[in-house]
């Protein structure tokens, strides 16, 4: 797969979501100063996820495409579910803390790690390109770091 200038404009590659997405998540992550300073860095992951997850019943069930779970699913989304909980509890936890520019490059060098599990978990081939690419990623998190 590949992200060319021609993917954006033919829509490969769910070039389209990861674009919504990279806006989105950057404004929701960004905003989380602000309740996570008022509320808490836990109570405002649990309020959050909680409602990432009735938005998301929501438009299942609007969509007519919510799907039984089985015992395999069952079981990875209880384990992705706590990471998820205590990844965003830990970001929230550094952005009262520190500030959001100095947090927020770090928190996501989470890219460069799916990577690497999706590399040697799931035995996926990377290209040259790709590993000089990750390179690029973690110099420029440490550039954004200073």
């Amino acid at each position: 797969m590949s992200l060319k200038p021609g993917d954006l404009k033919n829509g490969h590659a769910g070039v389209h979501y990861a674009l919504i997405t990279s806006i989105l998540w950057g404004a929701y992550f960004f905003l989380l100063k602000y309740p996570a300073s008022g509320m808490g860095p836990m109570f405002t992951a649990i309020v959050t996820q909680a409602g990432v997850g009735g938005f998301a019943a929501l438009i299942a069930v609007g969509t007519g495409k919510l799907k039984p779970i089985n015992g395999k699913a069952a079981k990875s989304i209880v384990i992705v579910s706590l990471l998820a909980a205590v990844g965003v509890g830990a970001y929230n936890a550094g952005i009262v803390a520190a500030d959001v520019s100095i947090v927020g490059p770090l928190a996501f060098a989470a890219p460069v790690i799916s990577v690497l599990y999706a590399r040697f978990f799931l035995k996926e081939k990377l290209d040259s390109h790709q590993y000089l690419a990750l390179f690029f990623i973690v110099a420029g998190i440490i550039a954004l770091s200073f």
